[in-house]
């Protein structure tokens, strides 16, 4: 998979054997480079994953040839084999990509999407805004359900070239906990931005993108 300038002209990605990086930079960035190397083994002063769940693989996603504030938003893909989920029972939907917060010293989890399989691996693709150490982990019971978006607003309706429009919408926790949401805008099919919202209990926010989208349909 290619990586993206905002432009749309490629960057470098770089990829392990089991996963992929989308990533998309301002179009004055030259040659960034991201990689992605699996860890064997959690350094001491970090904590396992949920206890609940099911670790797949840990691993470190880094950067080099550019400053975190310059991402625009990255997208990672990844397989997990079948084998594997059949060995633990692992459900194929509540597949988890999950953060180690340096500051707060806990695991951020998000929800996979699950995208699509073959005969031997299920494919899940996730957008993440931070690089650092990350976790994939299973678990045999169906997702929870985290949060909840609705009332979706574009303005203008009926854009013309060169406008600038702002996409909105309402996203809600619906648990009684504090819980991480990353929204993101997709313009034809492509990844624009993304947004990581950090919620209290039962709190909800309004999300918005503002873009100016090109002449086409």
């Amino acid at each position: 998979m290619t990586a993206l300038d905002e432009q749309g002209e490629p960057a470098v990605a770089g990829h392990s054997p089991s996963e992929r990086v989308l990533i998309k930079f301002p179009a004055s960035r030259t040659d960034p480079r991201i990689s992605v190397r699996v860890i064997p083994v959690l350094p001491e002063d970090v904590p396992a994953a949920n206890e609940e769940r099911i670790v797949n693989e840990y691993l470190e996603i880094s950067g080099d040839n550019f400053e975190q504030d310059e991402l625009i938003v990255a997208q990672v893909t990844f397989s997990l084999e079948k084998p594997w989920m059949e060995a633990n029972n692992v459900h194929q939907w509540p597949i988890e990509f999950s953060r180690f917060d340096e500051n707060e010293r806990i695991w951020k989890p998000a929800l996979a999407n699950r995208i699509g399989d073959d005969e031997d691996n299920v494919l899940y693709s996730l957008v993440v805004t931070e690089f650092s150490l990350w976790s994939i982990t299973g678990s045999v019971e169906p997702p929870l359900v985290i949060f909840k978006v609705e009332e979706l607003e574009i303005s203008p309706s009926r854009p013309r070239a060169g406008d600038t429009v702002y996409v909105g919408a309402t996203v809600a926790n619906i648990l009684d906990e504090e819980a991480e949401y990353v929204a993101v805008l997709w313009l034809n099919s492509r990844m624009n931005s993304s947004r990581t919202l950090s919620r209290g209990p039962l709190e909800s926010v309004e999300v918005l993108f503002e873009i100016k989208p090109e002449a086409g349909s």
